[in-house]
Order: structure tokens, then C-alpha cells, then sequence
């Protein structure tokens, strides 16, 4: 299987409403530069999907739903949310996002076709 991965990023605040009290600190809004790439299964061995291409797609269609906001989604419901975005613009290929806070830890949702 051949596959492109193509990295973004955004900045964006986001909060845990419910964190338990060990981790308070996480019901205040804070705010991460939340470092993400887009792998994406390609069918053929030149450019099917050229980097240009589906960085142009991302930076119009993904980080502008998030870059700046404020939310109280997860690394994990980021990665999802993202996920079916791409898929609706480039089906019936193997996807996976991964969303992490500050290219630290991270979240990967996958979809296998």
C-alpha cells in the first residue's frame, strides 16, 4: 500500500468540562497550536494525489473550521471530525488523521476502506 501523509496545523482553545478534579485545570479554556497530518492511501505510484493538492484542500477546508475557535472537543473527536471531512473529498481509500497538542501527545482516527 502506498500512502501520502501531509502535515497542518492550527491553533484553537479547547477545554474538558469534566475533567476530574485532579485535572481542574483542564475545565479552563486553554489554548494549543494542535500539530496534525493527513495520511491518505494513493492507488498509483506518480502523484495521484500530488502534496499540493491536498495541503491546497486542508488549509481551505480543515483549518479554517478550527483554527482560532474554541471547543470542547478532544484530540480524539478532532481527529474523527476531521477524518470525515477528508472522506467525503477523497472516498474509498484508507484515511487516517492525527491531532496532537502541541506535537506532543497525540489522537489518531483511521478508516480502513
Amino acid at each position: 500500500m502506498l500512502t501520502i501523509t501531509i502535515p497542518f496545523e492550527y491553533y484553537a482553545k479547547h477545554q474538558w468540562l469534566d475533567a476530574p478534579d485532579k485535572y481542574k485545570h483542564l475545565r479552563d479554556l486553554h489554548e494549543h497550536l494542535f500539530k496534525c497530518s493527513a495520511t491518505l492511501e494513493v492507488n498509483k505510484k506518480d502523484r495521484e494525489l500530488s502534496f499540493e493538492e491536498v495541503r491546497d484542500f486542508l488549509n481551505a477546508h480543515i483549518c479554517p473550521c478550527f483554527d482560532r475557535q474554541s471547543t470542547t472537543s478532544s484530540c480524539e473527536m478532532m481527529a474523527s471530525l476531521i477524518l470525515d471531512r477528508i472522506r467525503k473529498e477523497y472516498p474509498n481509500r484508507r484515511l487516517s488523521v492525527m491531532v496532537s497538542e502541541d506535537g506532543g501527545p497525540y489522537a489518531t482516527a483511521s478508516q480502513m476502506v
